[in-house]
């Protein structure tokens, strides 16, 4: 899926090379999500977004696993890419996206910063309109902290997306510390609720609405009942 805001068209550039390309529209302050071509872009691919006005964009993926984080927002293609930390330990996975929207092959390298100081990553080819994905435990299989530098002879565009099942070590239920049990539904609900620049406040109902829906899937049930209890009773009112 593809987040856009702005105007304009997108083109998927994948392994093989082939492109596919479709046009979308998005009305001025608005956004569109997911953008989905008409044609089958199944398998893994990396997404070109062009645009009458300069757009937000950025890349989510979409997996079975029970979250995903993507860092991802670019305007133009560069030489060098500086990424946001991921992590391989603990169940975590990290992948490093590159992509070549260019006509001509180019030179990537990525380089891995850690605590321990500097690793060396995969360096390899990347044919004109094709992508490839690295993951990061093939170098680094147990890092808790590593981010990563990406250099190319030519301009490439970059993302990083890390995948999980869950907690590290498997932590679920009541396992959790009750404190991020009570910050997972109380940021759920002020997120909701307030505004944000790319669309109006969506207001209490709709974020109590949300957290009753994921009671004991998403959210813990006890949060959920004290929080509802909360505003329905007018004991509680966000400003």
């Amino acid at each position: 899926m593809t987040l856009i805001e702005g105007s304009g068209g997108c083109t998927d550039c994948r392994r093989r090379g082939t492109v596919n390309e479709w046009q979308e529209s998005v009305q001025a302050g608005g956004r569109r999500l997911p953008v989905r071509p008409a044609v089958d872009v199944r398998g893994p691919r990396a997404r070109a977004v062009d645009r009458a006005a300069p757009p937000l964009s950025g890349g989510a993926a979409t997996t079975t696993r029970a979250w995903a984080h993507d860092a991802a927002a670019a305007s133009a293609p560069s030489t060098t890419w500086y990424l946001a930390e991921g992590c391989t330990a603990e169940g975590f996975e990290t992948w490093v996206l590159v992509q070549n929207p260019g006509s001509k092959p180019v030179t990537v390298r990525l380089t891995y910063m850690t605590r321990q100081g500097r690793s060396d990553g995969p360096e390899f080819t990347l044919a004109p309109f094709s992508r490839k994905t690295v993951n990061v435990a093939d170098t680094l299989p147990d890092a808790a902290e590593v981010s990563t530098v990406v250099d190319s002879s030519g301009p490439v565009v970059v993302e990083r997306a890390m995948y999980g099942s869950g907690y590290p070590s498997g932590t679920k239920g009541e396992d959790i510390i009750v404190e991020a049990r009570i910050l997972a539904v109380a940021d759920v609900v002020e997120a909701m609720s307030s505004h944000r620049p790319y669309r109006p406040a969506l207001g209490i109902e709709k974020a109590l609405a949300e957290i009753v829906q994921g009671r004991g899937v998403r959210y813990d049930a006890d949060v959920v009942d004290a929080c509802v209890a909360l505003f329905k009773e007018g004991r509680f009112e966000l400003t």
